[in-house]
């Protein structure tokens, strides 16, 4: 029983010495499968920066956005407001407006009329542009390469009971 157990553990250690050849298939299957974890690694890296990017511009209004040609691209939604608010709606109600009935010229101001613009739902479509898509494509919209321009028109308001007023006089 000695022997037989000698000449065992004799055959293993001989074993052991020999190079084992490793099928080619599996020296293939090494490679794909390093390419296929490096590439994911690198999508992943890709994917958690763009993310990290979108989500800087999540509150900003994207590249490439206009309004009667005020750029609003990269401004919040207060600061799009106010940039609007100081070129459209300031002194407005001082501006005149002149028309004629039956040879009779007639001056208001857009105050008499309340007459404002709209800018408040103006800079929500604004800032809802692009907002719907996936994350790739709001990295397209944000870095605007191709040039892309969202004209937006600004509503203007007013009161058409005062209006309906002032035609009756």
């Amino acid at each position: 029983m000695y022997n037989k157990m000698a000449i065992f553990l004799q055959g293993g250690l001989t074993m052991a010495r020999r190079a084992v050849k490793v099928p080619i298939y599996k020296n293939v299957f090494f490679y794909i499968s390093a390419i296929l974890v490096l590439a994911l690694a690198g999508f992943g890296g890709y994917a958690l920066s763009t993310k990290s990017i979108v989500d800087k511009w999540d509150n900003k209004i994207y590249s490439g956005v206009v309004v009667k040609g005020i750029d609003l691209s990269g401004m919040t939604k207060e600061a799009a407001e106010e940039t609007l608010n100081k070129k459209f709606r300031e002194n407005l109600s001082d501006k005149k407006i002149e028309f004629s009935v039956d040879n009779k010229k007639y001056t208001y101001t857009y105050g008499d009329i309340e007459g404002r613009y709209n800018i408040e739902d103006t800079v929500s479509e604004a800032l809802q542009i692009g907002k719907q898509t996936n994350m790739f494509k709001k990295l397209s919209l944000i870095k605007n390469k191709d040039n892309k321009v969202y004209n937006l028109d600004l509503d203007f308001e007013y009161n058409e009971e005062k209006l309906e007023n002032i035609k009756e006089q």
